[in-house]
This record gives structure tokens, C-alpha cells and sequence, in this order.
């Protein structure tokens, strides 16, 4: 490492994904369910009322975009 903004790449263990999705920006409950969101990453299931992680979620393959980490919801529509 020559410094603290230039690490030594870390050895990523075989099998696992490229990237880790953190799901720590924020969490959107829609239809029974929690989801824990992280910009990069697809939404991340919470199971409740444990709250222990499920996994990513690409909603049956619908979602093929990037997912926002910052939720809004419409207040004329209320969704």
C-alpha cells in the first residue's frame, strides 16, 4: 500500500460476487415488504420481524436498470 488513497488490492475469495452490496443508505417498505437499498446494488429483502438479510431482489427479473437509494414518494398519487 503506498497510501491510505491508493490500497492494495484485496484477494476476492473464489465464488464471491465482484462487488459487495452494502444496502446501508436506506430502507422502503412496499407491499409487506423491506427492502434495504444501496445506489450500485439491486434492493436487498429484510426479512421481518428478525430483520435478517434474504438477499438481493431483481423482482423476478423486471428490474434491469440501476435502483435509486433515495425514495420519494409522489404526495398527489400518495405512492
Amino acid at each position: 500500500m503506498k497510501s491510505l488513497m491508493d490500497p492494495a488490492p484485496s484477494r476476492i475469495p473464489e465464488g464471491a460476487p465482484n462487488s459487495k452490496n452494502l444496502a446501508n443508505t436506506a430502507f422502503a417498505y412496499h407491499k409487506n415488504t423491506l427492502y434495504a437499498l444501496h445506489e450500485p446494488s439491486g434492493p436487498t429483502v429484510i426479512g421481518l420481524p428478525d430483520l435478517d438479510t434474504k438477499g438481493a431482489t431483481d423482482f423476478d427479473g423486471k428490474l434491469t436498470h440501476p435502483f435509486t437509494a433515495h425514495p420519494k414518494i409522489d404526495k398527489k398519487a400518495g405512492k
